[in-house]
């Protein structure tokens, strides 16, 4: 798991002031949360069972968000509500089959001009309000060797020029993102 904010902070990580400075001392969590001693990434240790149940049964994206809210209440446990997006990255080398490289979900938007409407609710995952969207990669290297820069352009590019792709950008599919460039006869 990785938490993130849009803002970044460039000071010194032996500056006593950032030690921490992001974590709830609370043990109240029904997972275990591990922060990495760099500091910059925390893993969130399920049973075998919950793990391959939320693989399985792709909880990430299950019908009723049970589970997808109740680990991200466990996170807000843990870590302070000063994060833009939250990134789960599953234990995996490949996508399981029939799983998509990432998916983005979208909690908040509060940007005007980029053909979206304004909404909030990031409170079912319990934020208080800065919390825009849930991110997770299907496998290790999701993020080097992956989609994490398509997941990203979806809070913001999606619907800022029409397509016929739901969910993505007309022709080039993300092109400029995935090298995907078959297909664009004409830009507009």
């Amino acid at each position: 798991m990785f938490c993130f904010r849009q803002k970044y902070n460039f000071e010194k990580d032996d500056n006593p002031e950032l030690k921490y400075n992001h974590v709830i001392d609370e043990n109240t969590n029904s997972h275990e949360i591990k922060i990495h001693s760099n500091k910059r990434v925390a893993s969130i240790k399920m049973s075998s069972e919950e793990y391959k149940s939320y693989v399985k049964n792709e909880e990430f994206r299950g019908s009723s968000g049970e589970k997808l809210y109740d680990l991200l209440k466990d996170v807000y446990k843990k870590f302070k509500d000063d994060y833009d997006f939250v990134i789960l990255v599953l234990n995996e080398i490949e996508p399981p089959a029939g799983q998509p490289w990432g998916v983005n979900m979208l909690i908040k938007n509060e940007t005007n001009g980029i053909g979206k409407n304004i909404y909030d609710n990031s409170s079912k995952y319990g934020s208080q309000g800065k919390l825009k969207s849930i991110i997770q990669m299907y496998h290790f290297e999701g993020i080097t060797r992956g989609p994490m820069l398509h997941e990203m352009m979806h809070n913001w590019a999606n619907n800022a020029i029409p397509t016929t792709m739901g969910g993505h950008w007309g022709f080039t599919q993300g092109g400029v993102l995935k090298d995907n460039w078959a297909g664009l006869t004409k830009v507009h």
